[in-house]
């Protein structure tokens, strides 16, 4: 996932809003009391979010498993300061030097983990790596927005790339897989094909606090999309705020 795609990701991404979605996490610090100055971006990707946060004046370490994305990164946040350490890694496997006193993750990245047992790995090293009192927030894609999917196709289109989206939805695993196909412009009407597989899990609030239990967090809200009240069960996206209250181990 996020090879090839990768140097496309941008400009068939136009449409995601993420200086309003910066705004929002900055919102939620300071509504928590826990405005970080050292903070963890999991999952950045091309590292839009992590441009949006740095020029907020927050020092950042950006993970990503993807280092085509984390390629293009680099090029994004180059002259940025302060300058994002970036580091190829996995959730799962998440490995630093220190502690930090924030982490974020943003765009559905959490419903990549798609087991239970992924979800617990991840969780439990940001809880090892989040100083006590530190907040963790990310979003989450709903069950009624990846179940709704699979009745929809998608076709996005640009100068250089058309990209059909079709997904299929399994109830009994709470699994949605995307596949993805893009037809990318070679030379006049030749176009070159190439395709990818995502899947994304549903988790639900129940597993999601049992995973933060393990990496001593516990859940303070769940929240609307972009919203500041309670989630509720036709909203697409939710915002999960955690906290680190022990250190485990």
């Amino acid at each position: 996932m996020y090879g090839e795609m990768a140097q496309y990701y941008d400009e068939l991404t136009t449409d995601v809003p993420y200086a309003a979605m910066a705004d929002y996490i900055e919102k939620l610090f300071l509504r928590f009391g826990r405005k970080p100055a050292l903070l963890l971006e999991l999952a950045c990707g091309t590292g839009s979010m992590t441009k949006e946060m740095a020029q907020k004046g927050y020092e950042i370490i950006a993970v990503d498993a993807s280092s085509d994305m984390l390629t293009l990164a680099r090029e994004k946040l180059e002259g940025i300061t302060p300058q994002p350490l970036l580091l190829c890694q996995r959730m799962e496997k998440l490995n630093l030097y220190g502690t930090v006193d924030g982490v974020i993750s943003c765009l559905d990245s959490v419903n990549y983990l798609s087991t239970q047992k992924a979800l617990e790995q991840a969780f439990a090293r940001v809880g090892q790596y989040l100083e006590e009192g530190g907040l963790f927030i990310f979003d989450l894609h709903t069950k009624h927005k990846l179940s709704r999917l699979a009745s929809e196709t998608y076709v996005r289109e640009t100068e250089n790339v058309l990209c059909l989206w079709q997904s299929d939805w399994n109830e009994a695993s709470r699994l949605a897989r995307f596949y993805l196909d893009f037809f990318v412009r070679e030379k006049g009407d030749l176009y070159r094909r190439f395709s990818e597989i995502h899947t994304e899990r549903a988790h639900t609030l129940e597993e999601i606090d049992q995973a933060l239990a393990l990496g001593g967090m516990k859940r303070l809200a769940a929240l609307g999309e972009r919203k500041m009240r309670p989630a509720n069960d036709t909203d697409d996206r939710i915002y999960i705020v955690a906290q680190k209250t022990e250190t485990k181990g």
